[in-house]
């Protein structure tokens, strides 16, 4: 753990990044880390960014499972308060951050397709998840056993960065999750390693409980 000076806070985290230079930097490896909320990051993002909501419990930790070592970060956000705070917590654990951007309305940017529950069960009625398509369920084991899906194929959240060359990016993924913030997490994720046919269902789980449709109890 590092000591954290305002001025080294200052310097790491007050560099506005903009236009060339932010392309510069992502050029030469620098991650685009989005720290805004879930519904702002799906209403519209910067292509190639990796989203992790900013909370304040462990938020470097939920980092390390998906940066690598090493890598700059350059802070995608929209609330002064919560840049602060995550580059504090990501300094503190001695990430390499490089400054920040917020998006103008000149950006362009990138939004996420979504299917609601009842257009999940259209397709999973029609066999698709038995072709052409794969329902990744992040959520916990205990979770799953309690109910799934059937035909749906569980990754729990924090093992997707080890476990993602499991999954198929030639068919499209639907992705559900317990917590919104981890499947828009997941989902940028993958979008950095080549999956471009990805589906988040922002009612999740707990919708499709809800719902009262079929459920599969156990393993």
């Amino acid at each position: 753990m590092q000591l954290i000076t305002s001025q080294k806070l200052t310097q790491n985290s007050e560099r506005f990044l903009s236009g060339l230079s932010l392309a510069e930097e992502v050029r030469q490896g620098a991650i685009l880390l989005d720290i805004r909320q879930p519904h702002q990051f799906a209403s519209g993002h910067l292509a190639g960014s990796l989203h992790i909501a900013f909370y304040p419990a462990g938020y470097a930790q939920q980092v390390a499972f998906f940066v690598p070592p090493g890598r700059p970060l350059a802070l995608v956000c929209e609330s002064e308060l919560e840049r602060l705070a995550a580059a504090f917590s990501l300094l503190q654990a001695g990430f390499n951050l490089i400054g920040y951007t917020k998006l103008t309305p000149a950006a362009i940017l990138e939004s996420l397709p979504q299917l609601t529950i009842k257009q999940l069960w259209q397709e999973i009625s029609q066999g698709r998840l038995q072709h052409n398509m794969c329902l990744l369920d992040l959520r916990s084991p205990a979770e799953w056993k309690e109910y799934h899906i059937e035909g749906s194929t569980h990754i729990p959240y924090l093992e997707i960065p080890r476990r993602w060359q499991e999954l198929d990016r030639a068919i499209e993924l639907t992705i559900v999750a317990a917590k919104r913030y981890h499947s828009l997490t997941v989902i940028s994720f993958l979008k950095q390693h080549g999956f471009d046919r990805i589906n988040e269902v922002p009612a999740g789980m707990s919708g499709w409980a809800r719902s009262g449709l079929p459920i599969r109890r156990g393993n």
